[in-house]
């Protein structure tokens, strides 16, 4: 399975949709680019495991009952 490590703050991620949801820029400049913090990683419902962070389970998704 492909990782993507971020090269700015040292995470591992376990997808490439879960690396791009981690970086944010401020009115689209990339030079304004920054990566979340392990709080607004959580609190956006990553989860970290065995070091590899991911993105949580998406509601929309979840199989009706």
């Amino acid at each position: 399975m492909a990782r993507s490590e971020c090269t700015v703050c040292g995470e591992v991620f376990k997808s490439l949709w879960g690396f791009d949801a981690h970086r944010i820029a401020k009115y689209n400049l990339p030079d304004k680019e920054r990566c979340l913090s392990v709080r607004q990683m959580k609190k956006k419902g990553f989860i970290r495991k065995d070091n590899i962070w991911q993105r949580g389970v998406n509601p929309l998704f979840k199989q009706a009952q």
